[in-house]
């Protein structure tokens, strides 16, 4: 059976948003503000109040709804973009006039009267390509995303040229498909029944492509050649005139947690599993990305974290290979010094240019050396120039060493950097990796809170009690790994870490009392847990007392060496019992 496909901000979803939005004609335009880089919020006063639309151009997330106001919107300190501070003089209390959306295509045109004139502006629901336009005259004013022929070489988006429409593809639209058109569709397609409905009928999602499988009763991971193209064409039929009466039902589904797990314009099957709720089409989307958000935006700063470390980690590792590279050419330096003295010693034997010499061995005259001549020298020319590359490669023998160490201490501790992002379990955690790279140099500082703000609080380690009442502590970062093992830890605490392997440092705290051999194992488990080695069965973990772990001079972040150790094998495994309240530890599944 097929994947059920994530809800997707599709045609007939924006059809549904279209109707419910009608009501914004005649309004007029009373803000415009950006509440993120690629959203514009537009506050619009009717008849019946003020109404908010959202215009998002996320890659992943694209759309346009209505949202409910929220108190942060439009407050004091606000950040501002160029395109923000264009569209807020351009529609600065513009009437909107007329909302048009061409059926099963993903683009929305709000047309203003503005002080200027009449203007449009556009909203183009394309995944990566989404973007929104300000036209006036067919003329581009501006964009939110400008898009130049570097970036794509069949249309361009930028001011002063004419704007003209993403162009569509060359299959039909709903209402035009026949059950014959299709089945030679569904013959040529090397793929999945669902994706062949997706790339062979203009307008249609994933979600909708699985629905039109369910209805017509195939599974949608079928080939499509097995699948007869008339069931098929009617269920997508019957969805095509549901749209164009604007037979809208709109529904929120729920998971079992009661979370916002999916939304569709009309019921559909595929979600079938979950809880429907009827709701407005704004009101279902929005829920449903409020819900969505924050995990989204961490995983969307995770990435741009774990791009850079990759970055800084493949230049460490090139350098630390060149550098390895030259130690071993300079460990051949003493033989350039052998060779030297033995053309010295038998000059008088070397033949007039000649391209090699071979002399008795150095240490034992029955081993013979050839030597490799310039024949264009002589043979005292030849032993000074062997001479001055041994004194170069000498040096190079003296310089490279702390170099490299340098280099192995960067690539450990930008490895263990690397674990801790796949860790990170929320924006505290990502919070604390980010500042310890801003410090380390690695980021660029961003924008701290105004002048006179408290400081952020210290983020506290993840907390974990064992079933007979012992503490665990781990660490979310090497600075964290730091204050945690040096500061909090008592000197007889058990400390933990993954053997020979980026991870975090764990803290078993006696609390007075000998630990169990259970409680042991449970810590080892969490620091195996939280260690490179997360996706293996079975992890080494050393553990000793805390009084034996020392932090080098000097060293990076979360280094650490140690004696006395034992080591435990064990999976990696978090307690069962929840972690301490009030730690912001996650909760385990």
């Amino acid at each position: 059976m097929s994947r059920i496909p994530a809800p997707a901000f599709d045609s007939l979803v924006l059809r549904a948003v279209t109707a419910e939005i009608a009501s914004l004609a005649g309004g007029r335009v009373t803000r415009v503000w950006q509440p993120a880089e690629e959203e514009i919020l537009l506050a619009v006063r009717t008849r019946a109040g003020t109404r908010h639309l959202l215009c998002s151009i996320h890659a992943r997330w694209a759309r346009v709804h209505l949202v409910a106001a929220r108190a942060d919107d439009g407050a004091a300190g606000e950040v501002t973009f160029p395109f923000h501070q264009f569209l807020r003089r351009r529609l600065a209390d513009a009437r909107m006039i007329r909302i048009e959306q061409p059926l099963f295509e993903r683009t929305l045109t709000l047309t203003c009267e503005t002080l200027d004139g009449e203007a449009q502006l556009i909203a183009e629901i394309m995944g990566r390509h989404s973007n929104l336009i300000l036209v006036r005259d067919g003329v581009i004013a501006g964009a939110l995303k400008p898009v130049t022929s570097a970036m794509s070489r069949a249309r361009q988006v930028l001011p002063g040229r004419r704007y003209t429409p993403p162009p569509a593809p060359p299959h039909p639209r709903p209402p035009e498909v026949t059950a014959e058109g299709l089945a030679a569709s569904l013959r040529g397609h090397p793929g999945l029944l669902w994706r062949a409905l997706v790339e062979g009928v203009l307008g249609i999602s994933p979600p909708i492509a699985h629905e039109i499988a369910y209805r017509a009763g195939f599974d949608p991971s079928m080939s499509p050649a097995d699948v007869p193209a008339a069931p098929l064409a009617e269920a997508l039929h019957r969805i095509a005139a549901d749209a164009e009466a604007g037979r809208f039902a709109p529904t929120l589904y729920l998971d079992a947690h009661g979370d916002p797990a999916a939304f569709a314009p009309f019921p559909l099957a595929i979600y079938a599993h979950l809880t429907p709720v009827p709701a407005g089409m704004s009101e279902a989307v929005d829920r449903f990305h409020r819900a969505a958000a924050p995990g989204e935006r961490l995983e969307q700063q995770r990435r741009s974290v774990v791009a850079v470390i990759k970055e800084k980690l493949g230049k460490v590792e090139r350098g630390l290979a060149e550098a390895r590279a030259q130690m071993a050419e300079a460990a051949e330096a003493g033989r350039l010094r052998k060779m030297g003295e033995l053309l010295l010693a038998y000059q008088s034997q070397v033949p007039t240019r000649a391209a090699a010499f071979t002399a008795p061995g150095y240490d034992d005259p029955a081993e013979e050396m050839v030597i490799p001549l310039d024949p264009a020298r002589s043979p005292v020319q030849n032993a000074q120039r062997y001479f001055r590359r041994y004194a170069k490669l000498q040096a190079v023998r003296k310089a490279l060493p702390p170099r490299i160490a340098v280099l192995e201490s960067e690539q450990a501790y930008l490895g263990a950097v690397r674990v801790h992002l796949e860790h990170a379990a929320g924006g505290e955690d990502l919070a604390a990796i980010r500042r310890e790279l801003e410090e380390e140099g690695y980021l660029r500082t961003r924008r701290r809170a105004a002048r006179g703000a408290a400081p952020a609080a210290r983020p506290q380690p993840r907390t974990f009690r064992t079933p007979d009442g012992f503490t665990i502590l781990a660490g979310r970062s090497g600075r964290e790994n730091d204050h945690l093992t040096f500061k909090v830890a008592g000197p007889d605490d058990l400390w933990f870490h993954a053997r020979g392997i980026p991870g975090a440092h764990v803290i078993l705290r006696d609390g007075g009392r000998r630990p169990s051999r259970e409680a042991i194992l449970s810590a080892a488990g969490v620091a195996a847990y939280f260690s490179q080695a997360r996706e293996s069965g079975k992890v080494a973990v050393d553990h000793t007392a805390r009084r034996y772990v020392r932090k080098p001079p000097g060293s990076r972040p979360g280094t650490a060496t140690y004696t006395r150790e034992e080591t435990v094998t064990v999976e990696p495994r978090l307690p069962e019992t929840a972690a301490h309240p009030g730690t912001g530890a996650p909760r385990n599944a």
